[in-house]
């Protein structure tokens, strides 16, 4: 048997019945004001006018579909507004550098350690570091009393062997004279003949030694044996210097012209033969330590006689001006040169290459504002360029950047061209 409501409990349930339905009411006036027209919601209400974009707004399911239906239309050609945008570039047909990327170091033409010849006090300097000097150029002097002591000395010498000769040879002749009148024996003539020849070979030993003097004295001027840069000193005026010393007094180093060395793959060595046997000269571009900044241009000069048969590679050396001195020896370089060179090739940025396991490939905008991919095989590269064969010609635009957002077929716009609509968007 059922219970009565108690007359509290009926209360209770009439006063929740009141509240909701006023809530009911509160969302059904919000729902109204929101749907008015200006408002957030103004195409929701039933009947209500097109909102700007076109949007019909009959509700949530004519919503989805409108949602769905512009996603479409703008891959396959809505308006141009919608059209994702790319970046295009012409193939084009121009000259190919082949060219091979190495590691290089800078190497003097030619270089010499001056040292001295003689042992002495260094009294001079005369040359400033860092300075080309010249060929003779006076650099040093040495204390030369020491030589010339000895140069008198010698010369001392050689005037009292000469007057010795000079008598010898006056005996020798009273003797021939008196032998002819076999006033004396021929054994004497002998004698004194022989006397005279020993006395010419002192002289001509003491002249000799006179020569060594003088030349040991001219080694007191200590001079530039090539021309180039002299470096930093080794030694200051007032020490002693020493003939045997092998760090010597400064180091000069030719650097105009000057050479650098580098090794590249024996599989070049044809293409540089063939060019030299062609007489042309292969171009060579030095770049800084990061590859950015070209440094100088030069040519090459000559390849070793042998391949290095632990690295594959051979030696090479080139030649620079190096006018502006920005060269130095042992810097570090890297080297580009070009080993061949291909007139005419169909080229594109290498940034317009799509590759996939099924090969190399092109983005090509067609006429009507349309993707569509083209295979193609590539050849050499030449920086930024690079030759390609296939479904492509010359004028033709290849998408260099985003291309992988947009699927082939689709309607694309050209970044710099403003707003173009596709051929599915004019029908």
């Amino acid at each position: 048997m059922r219970r009565a409501p108690h007359p509290g409990e009926r209360g209770r349930i009439a006063a929740g019945w009141l509240i909701g339905l006023g809530l009911l009411v509160a969302v059904g006036l919000g729902l109204w004001w929101a749907s008015e027209p200006g408002r957030p919601l103004a195409g929701w209400r039933p009947g209500a006018p097109a909102s700007q974009d076109g949007a019909a707004g009959p509700g949530p399911r004519s919503s989805r579909a409108g949602s769905a239906g512009g996603s479409r239309q703008g891959w396959q050609g809505g308006t141009g507004a919608q059209a994702p945008l790319v970046t295009v570039a012409e193939a084009r047909r121009q000259d190919i550098r082949v060219t091979i990327d190495a590691i290089g170091s800078v190497v003097a033409r030619r270089t010499a350690v001056v040292q001295p010849r003689v042992d002495g006090e260094l009294l001079s300097l005369h040359f400033r570091e860092g300075e080309s000097v010249k060929a003779g150029q006076l650099l040093a002097k040495i204390d030369p009393v020491p030589f010339r002591i000895a140069l008198a000395q010698a010369e001392a010498a050689l005037a009292r062997d000469q007057a010795q000769l000079a008598s010898a040879r006056r005996d020798l002749e009273r003797f021939r004279g008196l032998l002819a009148k076999d006033a004396i024996a021929r054994q004497q003539v002998d004698n004194q003949q022989a006397l005279a020849d020993q006395l010419d070979a002192t002289v001509r030993a003491g002249k000799a030694l006179v020569d060594e003097a003088r030349l040991q004295l001219s080694y007191t001027e200590v001079t530039a044996p090539i021309g180039g840069v002299a470096g930093l000193r080794r030694l200051d005026p007032g020490n002693r210097v020493r003939a045997s010393d092998t760090e010597g007094i400064v180091t000069i180093v030719q650097v105009m012209p000057v050479d650098v060395v580098f090794s590249v793959p024996e599989a070049v060595l044809p293409r540089i033969r063939a060019a030299r046997a062609a007489g042309r000269d292969m171009a060579v571009t030095l770049f800084d330590r990061d590859g950015l900044r070209q440094i100088a241009e030069g040519r090459l000069s000559t390849v070793d006689n042998a391949i290095d048969a632990a690295t594959g590679s051979i030696r090479a050396k080139a030649e620079f001006a190096n006018k502006d001195r920005s060269l130095f020896p042992n810097q570090f370089v890297n080297v580009r040169i070009e080993v061949d060179l291909l007139a005419d090739r169909l080229t594109v940025p290498v940034a317009a290459v799509q590759r996939s396991n099924r090969g190399a490939s092109l983005a090509v905008v067609l006429p009507d504002m349309t993707i569509a991919s083209r295979p193609v095989e590539t050849g050499e590269r030449d920086r930024d360029w690079i030759e390609v064969s296939g479904q492509i010609e010359a004028g033709d635009k290849v998408v260099i950047d985003g291309a992988e957002r947009v699927p082939a077929g689709a309607s694309v716009r050209i970044a710099g061209q403003g707003t173009v609509q596709g051929a599915g968007a004019a029908q």
